[in-house]
């Protein structure tokens, strides 16, 4: 006999984070202020989901960009999913502190 297991909910409808965050992310990845890594970033987001978000932008020679910024928390999210779902098997655990 078979036992069927719900899966865990799914985490690809997650909503936005704030323009704010994906700004910090991208000024202290890059080192530079937005205003000066692009001549236009647009703060809201056309893509969310589990693993990030995307923003559109435009570069200083005037070529039209996305800038994909990883979602806040993201070993958090794992280590969770890992949990919930039994872990790797034979016990390996995903990379160390952080």
């Amino acid at each position: 006999m078979h036992r069927i297991v719900p899966s865990p909910p799914r985490r690809d409808r997650v909503p936005a984070f704030s323009a704010d965050k994906s700004v910090a992310i991208i000024e202290r990845d890059l080192g530079q202020p937005i205003d000066r890594l692009f001549k236009k970033f647009d703060r809201r987001p056309i893509a969310a989901a589990s693993l990030g978000q995307v923003h559109r932008a435009v570069t200083f020679s005037g070529d039209e960009v996305v800038v994909k910024v990883q979602r806040p928390g993201l070993k958090q999210l794992f280590d969770i999913d890992l949990e919930v779902g039994g872990g790797w098997p034979g016990g390996t655990k995903l990379g160390g502190g952080g």
